[in-house]
């Protein structure tokens, strides 16, 4: 008898667990029972939360995954922030009031879980309603992202089918993927089949949708939410009413360098990333009250197409307002595919149709817009588009100025704006836009017709280090663009050049150069391209202070419109440069209170205006002492203008001179210095010549200057903005330095190591150098051979009156790990040094150990007996720098020498 008791007791106490596991625990909410300790003592098993009475809860609510459903019921909650759910629920219901307190909106966010609302689901104020998750802010731009960013933005994608149903309530928004808060907010996706029923509830506030918008940012219902929609959809409205827009896929908003390169999850794949799902409406009841359904909502910000099946059906008994717009603008299937948009209707609605493929079983014929994706930094991001305190890049970046021009002035326009500020074409510092996910999406999700490259402000300064990554942007800008117009559907590829800023910024107007040759190059080759010059069409707007924003950097909201409006202009007027913007003589005044137009009467107090405004062969004239502040660290260069084949830069009258905050001043073509002193704030000031003739006239004047007329020699690190290749530092230019003036510490007949690089390049000279040194020059040391390999022909002449210390073939080769171990066999070029009668000169041939000005047989034993007493060091100035070349095979090869 006790054996039965027990076991009927033991069936009992199962019943029981079986009973709580399967319908889940009862939690009551009242005066000792917060909401936060209910949702806790439920232990992630699920069951439900019953308020007892009224609550008011004051923080953020956060429901941990459940392990079974969930459900809300009883007597209202009022709250004042956002409650949110994790991933990896059960089924959640919602079935009670909500009451919403001082906050214009609260959030409930369902965390890709199956949400159902009730009819007792009643609002009271304003609720906002996203099926997924809150987008994590991003920590910062691709430089950063690693594993905790992946996991991060694992977080805001759907991997596992979920569904929501409304029987009730009040939203005043509501969207089935994410919330993004900031522009450097994740972008996910819903990257699994989401089905999302309407049976009643009222769904926006008082209608205030505008049809001929260009831009629909209206409050929305979508089915994406803020996230991209990667797989099928089914929108299924038996009920409720419409005071607002219904969207598949909505607007995901702003979207920064930050969102483009922390959501590489997003970006690994098609399945993340690519809207190819099949997307079906199915409208059997309901009221509409004017507005649109639309596979896309409109706004320039990351416009993706919809790639897969698009079927919206309409039941006669649904209350279609008239003027509602069924719109599938934006479904356009993958080449070679056959998805298509699908609208079935009742035909007597009063309705708008816009580029369905199928109406009411008949086939359609349509023309497609014009799709324009503009790729750019955070010029086309639109920082600084403030209006009041308010950044709005919605509305006031150039993109989206750029639309409502277009389509007030009837144009059928489609815009994408993929700006990513602090990106580069190159990538080094990790900021390559071609990391991001603005950059998949451009090239393989939009189909634009025009692509509007606006990349290379930050660029611009890297050129102001080495001419490796002058070839190196050169060769990255041209392959970047040669992809865009590779694309089948993309008609023209439009470059814009750096524009104007900060006055001192050169390095601007040196990238702005490049912009154009290689747009030049490409042009020629008969590619499709267009380039416009935005520096010289938007130069006046910038003197007159109409342009740039406080930072003269970016421009403000004002400044975006006069963007948006010369774009405009170029991309469909045909307006892409200003006519005789170039001069062939452009006059900087150091004194000048104004940036003026560059001519005698009206000089410019800018040296980057006047060297922008230089024809292929031009005279720069300066009076007075011109002052050139950097923008960035001290290594940062004065850079003459790329874009111009012959430079003069000249004094104008006494006193001319330019003085650099900086220790580089590169030369970018043949420039004649003739009247003008050149200084540093750094001692010695660098002059790099870069292989081009360069002349130093007679009445040019530097104090103790380095002149290198090759390259400075880095590292070929392709991480920083150091870099160089071996190509870049190897020439065979033939090419003659003139110095008939100035006080020069050292000269170089070729490259120069940087100082102190141990991991320093050795390119090779191959070509021709002349140099020459007239009566006015003072030079310390004067190396024919720079620091690199030689096997070209260097020929030094100095001429009556010139002041040349020293001259020796070789330079000593410095600290880097190729130049201690440096062949002298790859040297096997001729140096020929002719010193004219009246010249102040020591000559030191290689191999002229005792310094005599000649090779003989007392050379090649001072070697000897130097090997011999471990005094190598004394010499070592005179063979390469290097004492570890004092061997006795170098030793003999002297003695042939001096035989000979």
């Amino acid at each position: 008898m006790a054996k039965k008791i027990l076991y009927a007791l033991t069936l009992i106490f199962a019943f029981i667990i079986f009973t709580y596991s399967v319908f889940g625990a009862e939690v009551t909410v009242n005066a000792s029972t917060s909401l936060q300790d209910a949702i806790k003592s439920l232990n992630g098993n699920g069951g439900t939360v019953i308020v007892a009475e009224d609550v008011t809860v004051s923080g953020e609510v956060k429901v941990p995954a459940q392990s079974a459903d969930i459900t809300f019921t009883g007597k209202t909650i009022t709250l004042s922030a956002d409650i949110s759910f994790e991933k990896g629920n059960g089924k959640v219901t919602f079935d009670l009031p909500i009451n919403v307190r001082g906050r214009s909106a609260v959030r409930i966010l369902g965390g890709f879980n199956s949400v159902v609302f009730t009819e007792n689901f009643e609002v009271t104020g304003l609720v906002d309603f996203y099926g997924g998750v809150r987008a994590h802010e991003t920590e910062g731009g691709p430089a950063t992202y690693n594993e905790y960013e992946n996991k991060m933005n694992e977080a805001a994608i759907a991997k596992e089918p979920y569904s929501i149903t409304v029987n009730g309530g009040t939203f005043n928004a509501f969207s089935g993927g994410n919330f993004r808060a900031t522009y450097s907010a994740m972008l996910g996706s819903i990257a699994a089949p989401i089905d999302i029923t309407i049976n009643g509830g009222t769904f926006g506030g008082e209608v205030s949708f505008n049809a001929d918008s260009a831009l629909k940012l209206d409050k929305a219902f979508s089915i994406s939410g803020m996230s991209i929609l990667a797989d099928n959809a089914t929108l299924t409205i038996n009920g409720g009413t419409f005071n607002c827009p219904i969207y598949a896929q909505g607007y995901i908003g702003p979207t920064s360098v930050r969102t483009s390169g922390d959501s590489q999850v997003t970006n690994s794949d098609a399945k993340y990333y690519a809207a190819d799902g099949d997307i079906k409406i199915n409208i059997n009841g309901g009221t509409f009250n004017g507005c649109e359904i639309n596979a896309t909502q409109r706004a320039a910000s990351y416009s993706q197409l919809l790639r897969g099946n698009y079927t919206v059906t309409v039941d006669k008994k649904a209350k279609i307002a008239d003027g509602t717009v069924f719109d599938a603008t934006q479904v356009k299937a993958y080449a070679g595919k056959t998805e298509k948009a699908t609208l079935t209707f009742n035909a007597s609605a009063k309705a708008t149709v816009k580029r369905f493929d199928v109406v009411n079983g008949k086939a359609q014929k349509y023309e497609e817009p014009l799709r324009i994706a503009f790729i750019g930094d955070s010029i086309t991001q639109g920082a600084n588009a403030y209006v009041g305190s308010e950044l709005s890049f919605e509305t006031k970046a150039y993109p989206a100025q750029f639309l409502e021009k277009a389509v007030a002035n009837g144009k059928d326009v489609q815009v994408s704006n993929y700006g990513c500020s602090a990106t580069k074409i190159i990538n080094y510092e990790d900021f390559g836009y071609t990391l991001g996910l603005a950059y998949t999406l451009s090239m393989k999700e939009t189909d634009a017709d025009y692509v509007v490259v606006g990349l290379g402000t930050n660029d611009s300064l890297a050129l102001t280090y080495t001419y490796g990554m002058k070839d190196r942007f050169t060769e990255e800008y041209t392959d970047f663009i040669k992809g865009y117009e590779a694309l089948p559907e993309t008609d023209m590829v439009f470059g814009t050049s750096a524009i104007y800023r900060d006055s001192r910024s050169a390095a601007a107007v040196a990238i702005r150069g490049l912009q154009e040759k290689v747009f030049a190059s490409l042009i020629a080759d008969g590619k499709k391209c267009t380039y416009i010059d935005l520096y010289a069409l938007l130069l006046d707007s910038a003197l007159g202070g109409d342009l740039l924003s406080s930072d003269l950097l970016h421009p403000d909201a004002d400044g975006y419109t006069i963007y948006a409006e010369h774009l405009y202009d170029a991309i469909f007027g045909g307006v892409c440069e200003i006519e005789n913007f170039e001069m062939s003589d452009v006059y900087v005044g150091a004194i000048a209170s104004s940036v003026g137009t560059g001519t005698k009467e009206s000089p410019t107090n800018s040296i980057s205006v006047a060297f922008s405004k230089a024809a292929s062969e031009a005279t720069v004239y300066v009076s007075g002492k011109y002052n050139y502040t950097k923008l960035d660290d001290a290594d940062c260069a004065f850079l003459t203008p790329t874009s111009v084949d012959k430079l003069t830069i000249k004094g104008e009258g006494e006193g001319g001179a330019i003085r650099i905050s900086s220790k580089y001043f590169f030369i970018n073509s043949d420039v004649t210095f003739d009247n003008i002193t050149l200084e540093s704030a750094y001692s010695p000031l660098y002059i790099v010549a870069g292989c081009n003739n360069v002349t130093f006239t007679d009445t040019f004047k530097c104090n103790g200057a380095v002149l290198v007329t090759g390259s400075i020699a880095y590292g070929d690190n392709k991480a920083n903005t150091l870099y160089n290749s071996r190509e870049s530092l190897c020439s065979d230019e033939q090419y003659t330095i003139t110095v008939n003036g100035g006080n020069f510490q050292t000269v170089y007949g070729g490259n120069m190591t940087g100082v102190g690089r141990a991991d320093a390049l050795f390119g090779t000279f191959s070509g021709a150098l002349t140099l020459n040194v007239g009566k006015n020059a003072v030079i310390n040391e004067l190396y024919a051979v720079g620091q690199n390999y030689f096997d070209g022909s260097v020929t030094v002449n100095v001429f009556a009156g010139a002041k040349c210390a020293s001259i020796r073939e070789y330079a000593p080769v410095g600290t880097s790990k190729e130049a201690r171990a440096l062949d002298p066999s790859k040297n096997t070029g001729t140096v020929t040094v002719n010193i004219e009668s009246g010249a102040t000169a020591a000559y030191y041939p290689l191999g002229d150990v005792t310094a005599d000005g000649r090779i003989s047989v007392y050379d090649a034993l001072q070697m000897l007996r130097a090997i011999a007493d471990r005094k190598q060091s004394t010499f070592a100035n005179n063979f390469y720098g290097l004492s570890t070349l004092f061997t006795e095979e170098n030793a003999k090869n002297l003695l042939r020498i001096a035989v000979k």
